[in-house]
């Protein structure tokens, strides 16, 4: 007669929890534990919506491939609709049990057994067709993993479900934060009528033991409570089309999703100043573009104007720039800014001025400059030209701002002033928009400086690179960006 405890615990340890707790090491919180469970199931279809930062990769999907490759002796194929999640937070993850755990390598995309029919791939976002031809067996279960589902396209989901027969011997989960209220995942989590094997699970941040309380007060108290980043990375809720926001949820998340391939070219810097005497208050933003590449380079707050300026030059020079390149950096000349300029160009640098304020450079369908590079940068965002860099403080001020009406006609935004009124639809704006001002201004097309000398002053003039322009709010419309 077999041992009660050893039955015991080889019962504990036949499930992806089991195996998760006693090989792993996890602690499950209970949304984690009721995917699993509901996971380990024969024939199961789950969806399973996190907070950011809540373990929906690290913990949950690393659990279920482990246990499926070991526990199961069976195989896993996992897409995502980011191969850089895959590549940066998914594979990394893995590879921390490869020495713990006999028997398995983690190559940069998949993980090997001894057992050929036992093994996880990792596809990309562009090949769908790696998912066909893959089929589960008794000896050999199926897992199929979905991960950030939210941005996923349709064709592996199709893919997908042509792999569920035997439907006994495979495994499907969905797996997500949440984002735009459309696409697949979406209807997983809300259609009673969608087919999952187990009610949709959602795991908000306060469910997350380690996400302190001290840190979502502090999101909610900087974004707001109904601004898309604390209702989607807190709360779990999809965002429905913003009106009249110049960039909308799924068109950021569809591009960091899927950011198109770097194509080095000409280089821009672009910088939003803001200073003070006691170096509180907004930020100094210093954004670059080579080619179609942006990246925050710098974002600070310094002591008074010498202090800011040094420090910009510093960073200028940490870039690898000389001083005979300083036309290809411009500065916001609007308030403290144009005291700042005027200082680093006593230190030699002859940057360009952009007055946010004064006409549009390129089209004059719009209010003001300002407004001419936030609205093309949206539209370049929704045609997907650039990749954008990681930072949550840039993807919030993006969503912030919105366009407002103007009674000529024209292409006009919100004033930094009127978003930060009480009285203003949907709350004032607490966070001020400098590395989005930034990063759109590093985005913009492209003047080269022509200057001539007045004394110690400069004068600077603008000579526009002319391109095909939008004429006005229907060719943003026709060119697929809603407003």
């Amino acid at each position: 007669m077999k041992d009660p405890k050893a039955q015991k615990e080889a019962l504990e340890l036949a499930s992806y929890v089991g195996f998760g707790e006693k090989i792993l090491g996890f602690k499950y919180y209970p949304k984690q534990r009721e995917t699993l469970e509901a996971l380990f199931k024969p024939a199961s279809l789950v969806s399973f919506c996190s907070c950011n930062g809540g373990g929906k990769t690290t913990t949950v999907i690393v659990s279920a491939i482990l246990a499926q490759l070991i526990l199961c002796r069976g195989k896993v194929i996992v897409t995502s609709g980011s191969w850089a999640q895959m590549k940066d937070q998914l594979m990394p993850a893995l590879k921390v049990y490869e020495n713990r755990i006999k028997g398995i390598r983690v190559l940069e995309d998949r993980i090997e057994t001894e057992s050929p029919n036992s093994f996880m791939h990792a596809i990309s976002t562009n090949d769908a067709g790696k998912f066909e031809g893959h089929h589960g067996s008794k000896d050999s279960p199926l897992l199929l993993i979905y991960d950030e589902a939210k941005t996923v396209k349709n064709m592996f989901f199709e893919a997908g479900d042509r792999c569920r027969i035997p439907r006994e011997h495979c495994r499907i989960l969905y797996a997500s934060s949440t984002g735009f209220a459309q696409g697949i995942f979406y209807v997983s989590q809300t259609d009673k009528a969608f087919g999952l094997t187990h009610p949709p699970i959602r795991q908000k941040a306060s469910e997350c033991p380690h996400i302190s309380e001290m840190e979502i007060t502090g999101i909610r108290e900087k974004w707001g409570k109904d601004h898309p980043l604390t209702r989607s990375m807190l709360d779990c809720e999809f965002m429905p089309f913003v009106q009249g926001a110049i960039v909308q949820l799924n068109e950021l998340d569809a591009l960091l999703a899927d950011p198109p391939v770097f194509q080095q070219g000409e280089r821009k810097l672009f910088f939003d100043a803001a200073w003070s005497e006691s170096g509180s208050g907004d930020e100094t933003v210093l954004a670059s573009r080579n080619g179609n590449k942006i990246r925050i380079e710098a974002a600070f707050r310094e002591r008074g104007l010498h202090a800011t300026a040094g420090r910009l030059v510093a960073e200028f020079v940490k870039i690898g720039l000389r001083q005979d390149e300083a036309d290809i950096i411009e500065g916001d000349n609007g308030g403290e800014g144009s005291l700042l300029i005027d200082q680093i160009h006593a230190m030699g640098w002859h940057v360009g001025r952009c007055d946010s304020g004064s006409k549009p450079r390129f089209n004059d369908r719009y209010t003001n400059l300002v407004s001419e590079m936030w609205v093309d940068g949206a539209m370049a965002i929704t045609q997907r030209k650039f990749i954008l860099p990681v930072d949550t403080d840039l993807y919030g001020q993006m969503l912030n701002r919105r366009l407002v009406p103007n009674n000529k006609g024209l292409l006009a935004i919100e004033s930094k002033q009127a978003m930060r009124d009480p009285n203003r639809e949907g709350g004032a704006v607490k966070c001020s928009p400098d590395r989005a001002d930034a990063v759109f201004g590093a985005m913009a097309r492209s003047n080269r400086l022509v200057a001539s000398t007045f004394g110690h002053r400069q004068q600077e003039t603008w000579r526009p690179q002319r391109e095909e322009v939008i004429e006005s709010a229907e060719d943003c419309r026709a060119q697929g960006h809603r407003f």
